[in-house]
């Protein structure tokens, strides 16, 4: 019982650990960019998510649509 407590407190403490992500921010075919966010995985997950709500770029007079964006764990 004490095990599975110990465990189980390990991993809870674990999963919310402050770590280095990686958001890329990509068309199709033209990357845009990374922002390296240091934070837990979920709040770098809703900031990654935030910046892809814009759905728009641009660079050089052109504006590109349908933009993603990406987390990574480095």
């Amino acid at each position: 019982m004490k095990n599975t407590l110990v465990i189980t407190l390990l991993g809870i403490l674990l999963h919310s650990c402050k770590k280095k992500h990686v958001c890329w921010c990509h068309t199709e075919n033209i990357g845009f960019g990374e922002v390296e966010i240091y934070d837990t995985k979920r709040k770098a997950k809703k900031r990654c998510d935030d910046a892809e709500l814009y759905g728009t770029f641009t660079y050089s007079n052109v504006t590109y649509t349908d933009v993603k964006c990406d987390l990574t764990t480095n």
